[in-house]
């Protein structure tokens, strides 16, 4: 049973109720990441994110963590380019303590001068780690060029000379300016009983206020070519893109099935041509990522310098192909494993928290599990044909990270008329 509800304040609050369940899973979230921030304090999301458990105005950092884990819980958090979520899983009988320290963070954090130090070598150490690995890095190099010019473009941790000059007032300019009432929710999933939850969100979430905050600029896909040379590298890493299906779309499952049939798991096409018979990957995969406006389609693989224009060219093969050509027993079994995916989901008390702050942040309401079973259910082959020429035939996005010399493909090799 789901429910949502508003405190006195005005403050959502979601309740999904699962009487089988010993544990409650809270999920305290806000609509803004990466994309809200500008040039100059890009990275603040995510740093403000670890910095939130640093202490607060009632308990210190060590505090935190021991009452969480006095309690058996975990807690943790996580900032995307759209969304930052606060989690903490606990026993149903901790479902005060878990949204009173949840409402903690998220209201009283103190960001204390000596911790921000310490927490800005932490994420400088993060960012190195990322610029070390190859199939990490490309990931920035690819949306760099598919979102050229726009905010959404731009990396979740922020560039180190960001990080090294971010201070307190900085974080205390932007929770004001983007923690609200408006762009925030509790969501909570467990065996509870909703009027408890919103009685203990009435007691602790009492600091929030109402403003306006300011909308992400729009997202544009343009698409292009980023070729990045590194001698020392022995594979080079591959991407390929191409624009999709925002969050909100009516075709968002279809997207999510067609990448299924070229790109997940085994048994997929890319897999079985990429790898099983040409040999050319250890890994490749397909799959969509989906935003408040707009959507990249995104094909990876890592291979070989001398292997890369043959993968080039096997895999728009592939494209081609699924613009017209889809077997039943592949339609039979990427719909199976769809509502696989969505009935193990249901059992997961902190998949199913975080759903529900998810939908209430990027679509307004809750998307029942049943209904999305019933439009996943509903997908036809023309469809797929259809969201497969839609999707490939736009302007493509190619990045390479590697030893380059004697690749010859360029973004052009990728292009389907």
């Amino acid at each position: 049973m789901q429910s949502l509800a508003k405190t006195s304040r005005n403050i959502r609050v979601f309740t999904d109720v699962m009487k089988e369940v010993d544990t409650v899973s809270i999920v305290l979230g806000v609509k803004t990441g990466s994309r809200n921030e500008n040039a100059q304090n890009n990275g603040i999301s995510h740093f403000l994110e670890h910095m939130a458990f640093k202490g607060t105005t009632t308990r210190d950092y060590i505090e935190l963590a021991e009452i969480v884990d006095n309690a058996g819980g975990s807690i943790n958090a996580y900032t995307s380019k759209e969304r930052t979520l606060y989690y903490i899983k606990l026993l149903k009988e901790d479902l005060e303590l878990g949204i009173d320290i949840l409402s903690d963070i998220f209201q009283n954090s103190i960001f204390p001068e000596e911790e921000i130090e310490k927490e800005r070598g932490v994420i400088l150490q993060e960012l190195s780690m990322t610029m070390d690995t190859p199939d990490d890095v490309v990931f920035d190099y690819f949306y760099d060029t598919a979102f050229s010019n726009c905010q959404l473009g731009k990396t979740i941790l922020g560039p180190a000379e960001n990080i090294k000059n971010l201070q307190k007032k900085d974080f205390t300019d932007y929770l004001d300016r983007q923690y609200s009432i408006e762009n925030s929710i509790l969501s909570v999933c467990g065996n509870v009983d909703p009027d408890q939850v919103l009685r203990l969100a009435e007691k602790y979430l009492t600091k929030l206020d109402s403003k306006s905050v300011k909308n992400a600029d729009v997202a544009r896909y343009t698409g292009g070519q980023n070729f990045k040379h590194k001698d020392s590298l022995e594979q080079v890493q591959c991407l390929l893109g191409f624009e999709s299906e925002k969050y909100s779309s009516e075709d968002i499952y279809k997207v999510s099935i067609l990448s299924s049939i070229l790109g997940s798991g085994m048994s997929s096409r890319l897999f079985q041509e990429i790898r099983e018979k040409r040999g050319l990957v250890y890994t490749v995969s397909a799959w969509n990522d989906s935003y408040d406006d707009c959507g990249v389609f995104t094909i990876y693989a890592g291979t070989s310098p001398e292997k890369v224009d043959e993968f080039v060219s096997a895999t728009r093969g592939e494209l081609l192909k699924i613009c017209e050509n889809i077997t039943d027993d592949e339609m039979k079994r990427v719909l199976k494993q769809a509502k696989a995916g969505i009935v193990m989901a249901k059992e997961s008390t902190s998949s199913r928290a975080q759903k529900g702050c998810t939908d209430f942040l990027h679509l307004g309401r809750y998307l029942p599990y049943e209904e999305a079973l019933n439009k996943i259910a509903a997908i036809t082959k023309d469809d797929l044909y259809k969201m497969a020429q839609k999707i490939f035939k736009s302007t493509p996005t190619m990045t390479l990270y590697g030893n380059l010399k004697g690749v010859k493909s360029d973004v052009a090799n990728v292009v389907i008329k």
